[in-house]
């Protein structure tokens, strides 16, 4: 979610659904126990500023899984 968030916000506004708009807690953006807090907590804060500059900011070891999964050589 972060990568597209960041990628688009320059096209115009974006609202990212988090489990406090009655998504699904399972279908919410979730990373790993380590930093699932902190992603949700900047994409929350990225609704209110519209700035992707908290989100690119943001870092954690499962990245590199992440990029795997997505077929990105990490």
């Amino acid at each position: 979610m972060v990568e597209v968030v960041s990628r688009i916000a320059p096209l115009g506004p974006v609202l990212v659904g988090l489990s406090d708009e009655g998504t699904n807690p399972r279908q919410a953006p979730h990373n790993c126990e380590c930093c699932t807090g902190s992603f949700r907590d900047a994409l929350a804060a990225f609704n209110r500023t519209q700035d992707p500059s908290g989100l690119r900011a943001l870092s954690c070891d499962c990245r590199q899984r992440w990029l795997a999964e997505v077929g990105h050589d990490p």
